[in-house]
């Protein structure tokens, strides 16, 4: 899918791509255990958030730039991208953060949503959404649009795939 987009062999159509702050943090990662490896990924994300940050980056956040990069660079339509950060209070907050799924009933509350009916997903009042494949608008308490999500992350992990 991904080489049909970089040869602009797909719909070029307004398109949103979103991912959450804690995707894999009910997953179990399938992560080796080298100690090279281990090193590395204490180094890049620190040793108690080290492998819930490795896996949703290296299965959700960063190839949801990779794909988002390629739309941007192969269309002139908009792109638009997300970045899901909200968490519940209490322990389960705290245990699970902003885990895979927990967008769903935020994200696709209406059906009615303006970006399928125009293109655009900005309503009126409402904080701009950045176009792109690096920007992301940023949903939590306070949305706010950002120029990037875990980008020096992405870019470590970029060095590691061939």
């Amino acid at each position: 899918m991904l080489e049909l987009i970089r040869q602009g062999k797909h719909r070029h159509v307004p398109f949103i791509i979103g991912t959450n702050a804690d995707e894999t943090s009910r997953m179990v990662p399938r992560v080796m255990t080298a100690m090279a490896f281990e090193e590395a990924v204490r180094f890049q994300y620190g040793t108690v958030a080290g492998n819930r940050a490795l896996t949703t980056d290296a299965t959700w956040t960063c190839p949801a730039r990779t794909i988002a990069r390629a739309v941007a660079a192969n269309q002139s339509e908009p792109v638009f991208r997300y970045f899901f950060t909200w968490k519940p209070a209490g322990p389960a907050g705290a245990l699970v953060g902003a885990t895979h799924g927990l967008d769903v009933p935020f994200v696709f509350r209406s059906f009615d949503a303006l970006l399928a009916a125009t293109g655009a997903p900005n309503g009126s009042g409402a904080v701009a959404w950045p176009v792109g494949g690096d920007a992301a608008l940023e949903l939590n308490n306070v949305v706010m649009a950002v120029p990037s999500v875990r980008a020096a992350d992405c870019d470590f992990l970029d060095t590691l795939v061939p």
